[in-house]
């Protein structure tokens, strides 16, 4: 995706039990079964005298389901501008396949962008163009010589994988919650990115809908064998879909672990984080 297309969505709101031993706080990240695809190290963002995000440090893991948890006001949404360098951190590096982003400038980034795809909250899809052009545009970006019949095939292909091509000519407004989310991960799908983000996903969205997207989030993941991020607060979700769960804290990855040892960590705020959901995990309720 051209940076044309990624200025356009900065106007939408970015905004069993595995080894205990392999439980791993935030200055010794863990050890994953999967490559490193992305590794943040050292990062600080500072608006003013606010410190966000200090000194943190973060693996993102290749073809796995990554998740971060955090309560409001806890550094994800500027965690993920950082990501996308929609913004430019004040320290530390963002290696992508190898290659830090963090000094790169806009002509330099665009490579780097064209591997990413976004699902923005509540999908963030243009009201005034139907779902065929909502595709279309970032497919023509990143492929402007790709036109006519060609241009259709790619989108219809990509619609049909998610089970929603019958809604090729609608807008937005005709579409279901449901469908539209669809919709807003086939646009992500469609430039077949390596790296998929997901900007909380289930937010706002009824427990019956939530559940049917965290189906979907899984079912791409693995379907597309993609390197997914999943930005969230919803335990629920997390712990169906999450190979990989980190949680921020006060502006640092206060734990990165499997799903399963995260959540059965003895970690205090790990702990205090996950009891307060009331939600039963794995077999054992939280209080």
């Amino acid at each position: 995706m051209h940076a044309s297309y990624f200025s356009r969505m900065k106007h939408h709101e970015v905004f069993g039990r595995q080894d205990e031993a392999r439980l791993v706080r935030t200055k010794s990240v863990a050890t994953g079964l999967y490559p490193v695809h992305v590794r943040i190290r050292g990062l600080r963002k500072s608006y003013g005298e606010h410190v966000v995000i200090d000194g943190l440090d973060l693996d993102i893991y290749r073809n796995a389901m990554n998740a971060i948890l955090g309560v409001s006001g806890s550094g994800k949404t500027v965690l993920l501008r950082q990501l996308l360098r929609l913004e430019r951190p004040d320290a530390g590096s963002i290696e992508i396949d190898g290659t830090d982003i963090v000094p790169l400038d806009d002509v330099a980034l665009l490579p780097v962008r064209e591997t990413m795809g976004v699902v923005f909250q509540d999908s963030a899809l243009f009201d005034s163009l139907t779902v065929y052009e909502n595709l279309a545009l970032p497919l023509q970006e990143h492929h402007p010589e790709m036109h006519g019949d060609e241009l259709r095939a790619r989108v219809t292909t990509c619609l049909q994988r998610l089970e929603v091509e019958h809604a090729i000519d609608k807008l937005p407004a005709e579409l279901s919650g449901g469908m539209k989310k669809r919709v807003a991960v086939a646009r992500a799908l469609v430039t077949e990115p390596t790296l998929l983000i997901y900007d909380e996903p289930t937010r706002g969205l009824d427990p019956i809908l939530a559940r049917t997207v965290d189906r979907l989030i899984k079912t791409t993941s693995e379907r597309f064998h993609v390197t997914s991020l999943m930005i969230s607060h919803d335990l629920k979700s997390v712990y169906d879909v999450a190979d990989y769960v980190s949680l921020l804290q006060d502006g640092r990855v206060e734990l990165t672990a499997p799903r399963e040892a995260f959540f059965t960590s003895e970690n205090p705020r790990v702990r205090a984080f996950v009891d307060a959901s009331g939600v039963r995990f794995g077999g054992r309720r939280t209080t």
